[in-house]
């Protein structure tokens, strides 16, 4: 909940005096910088920031399941890529969870089909990691983030 107050908005408006109300409000509780643009820009820039953490979630689960077909533990791979001062990949997951980042990239890759294939490959590796999940339990093996999970169920225990 910090990140409500904490962090930089963007407030896109139909014209300028409508972002302006809009930030206007925003300036009653947030603490970061508030920056102004169009709406269009604003909705893009919410996408963008979505699709961006399902390629590197994506780039996280593909790197499992090659690691995992040669045998080697991803986490070591990780941690040891990792030390590069440039290179930040995150933990391998059972998913995408949440109501923004599995739907938001569909956004971007309907409005430009044949220049999303990133977006859209990385939506179905993300899409099909649960399947993947769920047949290496089947298969007993071990995987770490996956104890506890109900399959079908949210984290407040709702039934999807």
């Amino acid at each position: 909940m910090i990140e409500i107050i904490t962090n930089d908005r963007v407030v896109g408006g139909l014209t300028p005096r409508c972002a302006e109300k809009a930030a206007s409000i925003y300036r009653l509780f947030a603490q970061g910088e508030i920056l102004l643009t169009d709406a269009a820009s604003a909705e893009m820039a919410k996408l963008v920031e979505n699709a961006h953490r399902d390629v590197n979630i994506a780039f996280a689960n593909e790197i499992s399941l090659i690691s995992e077909s040669l045998h080697i533990d991803v986490w070591e791979v990780i941690r040891l890529a990792n030390r590069h001062p440039r290179v930040n990949i995150l933990g391998p997951g059972p998913g995408v969870g949440g109501h923004c980042i599995p739907v938001d990239p569909w956004f971007i890759v309907s409005a430009a089909p044949r220049l999303s294939r990133l977006i859209r490959t990385a939506r179905g590796v993300n899409d099909h990691r649960p399947h993947n999940v769920a047949a290496g339990r089947r298969e007993g093996k071990k995987v770490p983030f996956a104890d506890g999970c109900v399959p079908g169920h949210d984290l407040q225990g709702k039934r999807r």
